[in-house]
């Protein structure tokens, strides 16, 4: 690939109000980010790349600029990103800017029959046939000012988003064109809409306690007082910038749910309880234990193991991904795996609804079987109706 010259990097009110006026008639706006999550809640943003509609890159610091002004010219239209949960967050809390569509070159390489989730560089490698440095991925994006490897490492990747994902959505439509039932095109689209849902949506504390593989078990009063802790876990870790995991870590939170201690000795008797913890916050931990029975039951929790299914579907997602040409693990996550186990089909929604409804149905009714063929590949085959009654003699 070659370059033009570099754009000077956009750090003062001037220069971003140029910015403004390139991207107000702009239908598709590729972008990009750079950012330190380390230790903090929210990651905070170093750096924002923009290109409207493939043309040049223009990097902006957000360090010496309120990027505020982009909000008018970046909402409302098709955002083109790979991996694109994270940028979406940061500029929308920078900008207040939102797309009405996301095209996410992540997703459409899942759609294509690609890796996924791949990297950016090796879809590069392996669609475009370029070679990406990424020398500088993990370099220190706070430091001002930043050096040529770096502007050329996040110049790069914007540039190859269009051309990346031109090839991709060729892909996309031969195998749309070629296989009954495909609707790639628009559930690249239906995609891009919950990926940026799911980016906007508040944190839900609780998620990860609830995704336990021992959840299902736990009693009215363990789910008490984890869902206490992990609420309280939640307001501090906003409060400090700090990661939840720094404020309680998991196998803590749990332990004490399950114990319930009462006093100071009874938090000390796990030995691997920190002792910061314990100096900060042992008052606030036997507090929140101690209330947790006058707060409400979290329901229980579907045990998405029981009797194999599971499994069983989870086998069958991936002779339906094979037939439709679409990465499994984009098609059937573990969490849409969950979903079909506890629910069947009334607990898909979106795109995979579309894809999986209808075959999730024969599965689980028996008109559908999973079966070895005669190369042993496992695929699906409509049931062999039971006999229903013996012949008269």
């Amino acid at each position: 690939m070659t370059d033009a010259p570099p754009l000077p990097i956009v750090d003062t009110p001037d220069a971003l109000g140029q910015l403004v006026e390139t991207l107000d008639n702009a239908r598709t706006i590729a972008l990009d980010t750079e950012f330190h999550a380390e230790r903090r809640y929210r990651p905070q943003l170093m750096l924002l790349q923009v290109s409207a509609d493939g043309g040049p890159v223009h990097t902006v610091d957000p360090l010496a600029l309120d990027l505020q002004p982009l909000g008018p010219v970046l909402d409302g239209r098709t955002w083109l990103a790979h991996g694109a949960a994270r940028d979406v967050e940061l500029i929308h809390a920078a900008t207040g800017a939102r797309p009405t569509a996301l095209l996410d070159t992540q997703v459409l390489a899942g759609l294509a029959g690609l890796h996924f989730p791949a990297r950016l560089d090796a879809l590069a490698s392996e669609v475009l046939g370029v070679q990406v440095d990424k020398g500088a991925t993990l370099s220190d994006w706070h430091r001002r000012p930043l050096n040529p490897e770096q502007l050329a490492y996040a110049r790069t990747d914007v540039r190859l988003l269009c051309p990346l994902a031109d090839a991709l959505l060729a892909r996309i439509d031969t195998l749309d064109a070629a296989i009954p039932g495909r609707q790639g095109r628009t559930w690249a689209t239906m995609a891009g809409d919950e990926l940026v849902a799911d980016a906007l949506a508040d944190p839900d504390p609780h998620i990860q306690w609830r995704s336990l593989d021992i959840a299902p078990r736990f009693d009215g009063p363990t789910r008490q007082v984890l869902h206490a802790l992990y609420t309280w876990r939640e307001s501090e870790a906003q409060r400090k910038n700090n990661p939840p995991h720094f404020i309680l870590a998991p196998s803590i939170a749990l332990d004490l749910a399950r114990r319930r201690p009462t006093d100071s000795a009874g938090l000390r008797a796990n030995r691997r309880i920190p002792s910061g913890l314990l100096k900060r916050h042992a008052n606030t931990l036997l507090a929140i234990i101690s209330a947790a029975p006058d707060g409400p039951i979290p329901p229980p929790i579907p045990d998405s193991r029981r009797g194999g299914l599971g499994a069983l579907l989870t086998a069958w997602s991936g002779c339906k991904a094979a037939e439709l040409g679409i990465a499994a693990a984009l098609l059937a996550p573990p969490h849409t795996i969950r979903a079909m186990t506890i629910g069947g089909s009334k607990d898909l929604s979106g795109w995979r609804s579309q894809a999986l409804a209808h075959g999730l149905d024969q599965i689980l009714s028996g008109s559908r079987v999973l079966a070895v063929d005669e190369n042993g590949a496992v695929v699906t085959r409509l049931a062999v109706p039971p006999p229903t009654g013996f012949p008269a003699p």
